[in-house]
C-alpha cells in the first residue's frame, strides 16, 4: 500500500496542474478544457489507487473512505476529510462535481508545487488594481520526466504499462490537454494505443479494475461537461 508522505512522486493532480500550465506565464493554457473537472477525476483517482477510499460496485457507486489516516498532501487531506464528513456516503458524480468547487483549489496545487521548488508564485496586477497569481515553472526536470513518461507509454510499443501513468492517460485523453506537450495529428495516429491504456489492457488484473473504475470518473468529468456545452 503506497504511503504518499513517503513517496516522492506527485500525485496525479500535481501531474495535471504542470500539463495545464503554460510555463513561462503561469497561467492555465487555453487547451486545457474542463481543468476543474479532470483535477477532481485525478483526487479521486489518487485516493482510490492509494487506498484511502473506496467505489461501490453497482449503479449508485457510493464512495466511502476506508483508511483514516492523512496523506501529508493538503488537497488530498481536504477531501478526505470532506468525503468523511457527510452522515451518508455520497455517489462518485457528486464528489466529481463537488470537488472543483474547493476554495482556491488551482493555487492550492500550484503552492504545493512552489513549496517543491518546481514552481514560482508570483502576484501581478491586473489594470492597477486588482491582484492576481502566476505560477510560472522554476524547475522543469518534474515535467520533463512526466512528459517522457507519457511520450514512452503513447509512442512506445511497451506492452505493459505502470497504473499510475495509465490512470493520467485514461483522465486526459478526452481532453485536449495532452496536446499542449504532444502534437495532435500524432495523438490522433496513436487513438488505439491511447485507448489501449486507458482501458486498462496494458497493466494487471487488479490494476484494470481500478482502471475501468476510473473510466466512470472521466465519464463525468469530461464528456458529460462536453455535451452540456454542445447542448447549451
Amino acid at each position: 500500500m503506497k504511503d504518499l508522505r513517503k513517496n516522492t512522486e506527485l500525485p496525479l493532480h500535481e501531474e495535471v496542474m504542470l500539463l495545464a500550465l503554460r510555463d513561462q506565464k503561469g497561467t492555465i493554457d487555453s487547451k486545457a478544457q474542463f481543468y476543474p473537472q479532470i483535477v477532481a477525476g485525478a483526487i479521486i483517482s489518487e485516493l482510490l489507487l492509494s487506498e484511502y477510499i473506496e467505489i461501490s460496485n453497482d449503479k449508485k457507486q457510493l464512495v466511502e473512505v476506508i483508511k483514516d489516516t492523512l496523506t501529508g498532501n493538503e488537497i488530498l487531506d481536504e477531501a478526505l476529510n470532506k468525503i468523511s464528513e457527510k452522515r451518508k456516503p455520497q455517489s462518485l458524480k457528486y464528489w466529481v462535481t463537488f470537488l472543483p468547487g474547493i476554495r482556491n483549489l488551482k493555487n492550492k496545487i500550484a503552492q504545493s508545487l512552489c513549496e517543491k521548488g518546481i514552481l514560482d508564485e508570483v502576484e501581478v496586477k491586473i489594470l492597477w488594481v486588482f491582484s492576481s497569481l502566476r505560477f510560472p515553472e522554476l524547475d522543469s526536470s518534474y515535467e520533463d520526466k512526466l512528459i517522457a513518461r507519457l511520450d514512452n507509454a503513447i509512442f512506445g510499443e511497451a506492452s505493459e504499462i505502470d497504473v499510475k501513468t495509465a490512470t493520467l492517460i485514461a483522465l486526459l485523453k478526452k481532453s485536449p490537454i495532452l496536446s499542449i506537450p504532444f502534437d495532435s495529428k500524432k495523438l490522433k495516429a496513436r487513438k488505439d494505443r491511447i485507448e489501449d491504456i486507458a482501458g486498462g489492457s496494458l497493466v494487471s488484473e487488479v490494476a484494470a479494475e481500478v482502471i475501468q473504475t476510473i473510466q466512470s470518473v472521466i465519464f463525468i468529468t469530461v464528456v458529460m461537461p462536453a455535451v452540456m456545452v454542445a447542448v447549451t
